[in-house]
């Protein structure tokens, strides 16, 4: 509906609603009920009752939104979707009627509004360089067509993504659909058949293409800041198809994240990596005081069968796990370093300046690590 009248009503009803400087973006009337997107929050005015006396209104700050999604109508589809999951209220969905409302515009704004609300990245000096997208796996030329015909189908039924060029995706999302912010930059990208996850410099975004045609598609925005844990499975044996990346949240419906990642098709350690420096940041945090590194201990493994049967850990020397995970596999940040270590029968557990990392490796071949 028109915002100067929205404004205008809403000033008459209840003057004092508004904040000063405070002014409304976009308004939108379901029969009795109207909900509002300002320049600082979402508004809900809720008609309640047979009389419509009672009213609710309803804020949630941009600040709050952990997450947003919108949806595309499909063919037969007779609206369009918004969902917000934000801290407190969880998880609140808005359809608007397809065709009255522009989608899109509707998700740049939230882009603007949300991404802008402190989910920035800071830089380390010199990082700006480093290019996560040069370790990108090239495509290999397949030994027949039916080989190659199978392994997508494979593929495609176990949902494992292969890592493509980041800088392609982006121009196709700044213009078909434009969503991504004039300073946003697709640093990382995997796609599964028709669906994309994307790794950007504000966000992490999954496009899920649905139904036949294509035309309806969600494009679900998750802020770094709402990540809490990450963990890389790395592929085992011949057998073994897919890497396992998976993301935990501090968003109540939306507690794990899971994507499976096709095995020689995406650089698994490069992933861990970046994904280090958009949770972790890549400021350099002193070490801790109280720490005990071990250094110059010779590890001579467990000292019973007890120990090893328990798989009871040990501690190690911790620069020199320090100067193994820096190199092989390079899993820490150039500004992370380990101040304790300990190892079981083959498993590591590790204390650096900035987290916890659990080593866990599984099978015969001890291929399979999960970090």
């Amino acid at each position: 509906i028109d915002v100067g009248l929205a404004g205008q009503k809403l000033e008459e009803i209840s003057p004092t609603l508004l904040q000063p400087g405070e002014t409304i973006e976009m308004a939108f009337k379901i029969e009795r009920d109207h909900f509002y997107f300002t320049s600082e929050r979402i508004l809900f005015r809720n008609k309640k009752g047979f009389s419509g006396q009672r009213v609710e209104y309803l804020s949630i700050p941009y600040k709050s939104i952990r997450a947003f999604s919108v949806q595309s109508a499909g063919s037969i589809d007779v609206d369009t979707e918004l969902k917000i999951w934000s801290s407190g209220v969880d998880y609140t969905v808005m359809n608007f009627v397809a065709g009255k409302v522009d989608i899109h515009a509707v998700h740049r704004l939230f882009s603007c509004k949300v991404l802008h609300a402190g989910d920035t990245r800071v830089r380390e000096a010199g990082q700006e360089d480093e290019d996560f997208s040069a370790g990108t796996p090239v495509e290999a030329s397949a030994s027949s067509s039916a080989t190659h015909k199978l392994d997508d189908f494979l593929n495609f039924l176990g949902d494992d993504a292969k890592q493509i060029s980041p800088a392609t995706v982006e121009a196709q999302l700044r213009s078909n659909p434009p969503i991504l912010e004039q300073d946003e930059r697709v640093e990382m990208a995997f796609r599964c058949g028709r669906d994309s996850t994307l790794f950007t410099s504000k966000r992490i975004i999954y496009i899920d293409v649905k139904g036949w045609s294509g035309k309806k598609v969600e494009y679900l925005t998750v802020l770094w800041k709402s990540i809490r844990a990450f963990s890389i499975e790395t592929a085992g044996g011949m057998f073994d198809r897919d890497a396992e990346l998976v993301l935990w949240t501090n968003i109540k419906a939306m507690r794990c994240i899971e994507q499976d990642l096709r095995k020689g098709k995406a650089d698994v350690i490069a992933i861990k990596r970046y994904i280090s420096n958009m949770v972790l940041g890549v400021d350099t945090v002193e070490a801790e005081g109280q720490a005990v590194s071990m250094a110059g201990h010779v590890d001579s493994g467990p000292s019973n069968l007890f120990e090893w049967a328990g798989d009871d850990a040990r501690q190690i020397d911790a620069d020199k796990a320090d100067r193994q995970f820096h190199s092989s596999p390079p899993i820490l940040q150039n500004c992370e370093h380990v101040e304790m270590a300990f190892k079981g029968r083959r498993d590591m557990m590790l204390f650096t300046t900035k987290r916890l990392i659990v080593v866990d490796m599984k099978g015969w071949s001890g291929k399979k690590v999960n970090t």
